[in-house]
């Protein structure tokens, strides 16, 4: 036991250093964990609040829409909206490329049908919020017969619609784009 303190003693100084380096090996060491948890939970706190972007589509014969709805769970910033037909005009709205009439031609000769009768759209929704399990109409139209739904439907089955938007931590996401083909399959 004498031996022990004897050699103590003698290598105190040794001992000490010893001691300093762990003690600063062991506080480096918690500085690269706690930076490595701190950039873990930073990327799940952007994840748990990103948003998701659908177009959805109704095409009913009483009613027909086009939605953009957010099935995230954080708020998309929509930082565009771009609607393109087949003739590659372009609009920052649906209702920019849908004509006042269109003429349907029949069996009994043509018909002309008005389109602008809408129930609900909107014109720009360049900085506008969607916020989770919400949506923003972009076009609703409630036909009158039958010329009035195939009217609208040749209209916006020739449509591509585009969304560009971005988290609440302003990170870009990828663009929501869904052509309107859709709307032609009874035609």
């Amino acid at each position: 036991m004498l031996e022990i303190f004897n050699f103590l003693d003698k290598y105190t100084g040794v001992l000490q250093a010893i001691g300093t380096m762990l003690a600063a090996i062991t506080s480096i060491f918690a500085i690269v964990v706690s930076i490595i948890t701190y950039e873990s939970q930073r990327r799940f706190n952007v994840n748990s609040v990103k948003p998701i972007l659908n177009i959805v589509f109704g095409d009913y014969e009483t009613h027909i829409f086009i939605r953009v709805h957010n099935n995230g769970l954080g708020p998309a910033i929509i930082k565009n909206l771009q609607c393109e037909n087949i003739k590659n005009e372009k609009a920052n709205s649906v209702i920019e490329l849908i004509p006042q009439e269109i003429i349907i031609k029949t069996q009994m000769g043509s018909k002309i049908v008005n389109l602008h009768s809408f129930n609900d759209f909107v014109e720009s929704i360049e900085g506008r919020v969607i916020a989770p399990d919400n949506e923003i109409t972009l076009v609703s139209y409630t036909p009158t017969d039958a010329l009035d739904i195939q009217g609208i439907r040749q209209i916006l089955k020739d449509l591509v619609i585009r969304v560009d938007y971005a988290d609440i931590y302003d990170n870009k996401q990828s663009s929501c784009i869904r052509d309107c083909k859709w709307f032609g399959r009874t035609l």
